[in-house]
């Protein structure tokens, strides 16, 4: 997960909008949950000759965690880009 954050830097502005969630526990191993979260991501950037361009990307996110002493923790994330779209902005 570190290296979305870092990747994320190189948009001028960003902004998530987070859907559906589903989580489900795991009956046979307790200790481990799954989720789907769909997510809507806007990123701005300032191309090379001073525009600026929006990139729209509809994604799922594909979680799975882990419960430890100190409380749930991620294991995996699967990122899954169902759409892309990009245009300029005015």
């Amino acid at each position: 997960m570190l290296a979305t954050f870092e990747a994320l830097k190189q948009y001028e502005k960003t902004f998530h909008f987070i859907g559906q969630v589903q989580i489900a526990l795991d009956s046979e191993k307790p200790r481990q949950a799954s989720a789907y979260v769909y997510t809507i991501a806007h990123h701005v950037i300032t191309k090379e000759n001073g525009e600026k361009s929006l990139m729209i990307a509809y994604l799922r996110y594909d979680d799975s965690f882990e419960k430890t002493e100190s409380g749930w923790k991620f294991k995996h994330r699967e990122l899954h880009a169902n759409v892309i779209e990009n245009c300029d902005l005015k």
